[in-house]
């Protein structure tokens, strides 16, 4: 990260009140003015959205992998219950 006038004036977290997914750093203007209030405070209000949609693909994502793994379970599952189905269940066997 550069220093001067080149540099970052302003970091904004990415995230929620639970998580920070990131840190997103903005410079001044390119005309080298500051930023002002009312763009740093539309800054930290973009930086909250966007730390609601990260968490909203987190949680999508993850949901998607539990599905996966029930899939994956439910077939196991059901190969299990066949192969019994074909040979029985071993002698004195109680079933759950």
């Amino acid at each position: 990260m550069q220093d001067g006038p080149t540099g970052p004036v302003l970091a904004v977290p990415v995230g929620n009140r639970f998580d920070l997914y990131a840190i997103a750093f903005y410079g001044a203007h390119a005309v080298g003015n500051n930023l002002n209030a009312d763009e740093r405070a539309t800054l930290a209000d973009l930086g909250e959205l966007a730390g609601d949609v990260w968490a909203k693909i987190d949680k999508e994502t993850l949901r998607r992998k539990v599905e996966a793994l029930e899939r994956e379970r439910d077939a196991k599952n059901a190969d299990l219950t066949a192969a019994r189905g074909s040979s029985g269940p071993p002698a004195g066997a109680a079933e759950a």
